[in-house]
């Protein structure tokens, strides 16, 4: 199944922060679809660190997100993932998120030491 014949809405919730069209993943399964068939090279990908959730892309399309638009896509990530408190978001463009057969399912690899993080409280 190429990536303009999934039907987005089984496979993540679509929201608009500040103009961006976010995607989030609806379980792990979802989040390989995303990351892997949906996301395109130069798109955000955010992830709370150390806790499973929700994989988060920002679709980039010649605009460069703002750190406000960045914060609060990374709450996104917060809030769709199973940590609570202060969590460690990272994020990165898309094309340096791997995934190979090793990884169980939702399970991914960063690939570039270009990932940053942010602290939100969810």
């Amino acid at each position: 199944m190429r990536s303009e014949e999934i039907d987005l809405d089984k496979v993540v919730k679509t929201v608009e922060v500040n103009g961006f069209t976010v995607y989030i993943g609806k379980s792990a399964a979802m989040n390989d679809i995303l990351t892997t068939r949906i996301a395109k090279p130069n798109d955000i990908w955010f992830h709370a660190s150390g806790v499973p959730g929700s994989h988060v892309v920002i679709r980039v399309e010649g605009t460069i997100p703002s750190k406000e638009t960045i914060k609060e896509v990374a709450k996104l990530a917060a809030q769709n993932s199973k940590g609570s408190g202060k969590i460690e978001v990272v994020y990165t463009e898309a094309k340096h998120v791997k995934k190979n057969r090793s990884h169980n399912v939702g399970q991914v690899t960063l690939t570039s030491n270009r990932c940053r993080t942010v602290k939100v409280f969810s």
